[in-house]
């Protein structure tokens, strides 16, 4: 009887780790890209498509818990389309992340929960130092955007950004 308990006990374990690890795509309540278009990820807007006629921005993901934008970025306009092209600079994982003030609240405390989760959605990318990737959105609204890294303690320490919608 023991042994019965301990062997569903262990497996009940490893299924939970199992469904709790991964990449963790198209969490969050979020769309995929692939779904339509007139559906939003967010008060803030929704991922573009077609990256082509997009405003090009570097993101730098700082090891002193800041990020670089370049050009500069504190407003975006009511339907703009931007491609982020965001880099990893730093020597620790660190992630890049798109929404509003309350989404990222939500955001962090599932991450606090499960610190190590990595995200390759259309809202956050999870970036070992020295990656790369690249993420297309089109602004909407007239909520703040808010960039944030949020893993533990990365934006208690500064790594977030906030910007506005214009027009």
């Amino acid at each position: 009887m023991k042994l019965n308990i301990l062997i569903a006990s262990t497996l009940f374990i490893f299924i939970t780790a199992v469904f709790a690890a991964g990449s963790h795509e198209g969490g969050h309540g979020h769309i995929n890209s692939d779904q339509h278009d007139d559906e939003h990820a967010s008060l803030i807007g929704k991922p573009a498509k077609n990256a082509r006629d997009n405003r090009q921005i570097e993101v730098h993901l700082k090891d002193s818990m800041r990020f670089e934008f370049s050009p500069s970025l504190t407003t975006l306009k009511n339907g703009e389309a931007v491609t982020f092209l965001v880099i990893n600079d730093g020597k620790i994982q660190h992630e890049f992340s798109i929404g509003t003030a309350a989404e990222q609240k939500s955001h962090m405390a599932m991450m606090k929960n499960t610190p190590n989760m990595a995200h390759h959605d259309n809202t956050t990318v999870s970036l070992a130092p020295g990656e790369r990737a690249e993420m297309s959105w089109i602004f909407s609204g007239n909520e703040q955007v808010v960039f944030s890294c949020n893993i533990p303690g990365h934006f208690e320490a500064g790594m977030h950004h906030e910007a506005n919608i214009t027009g």
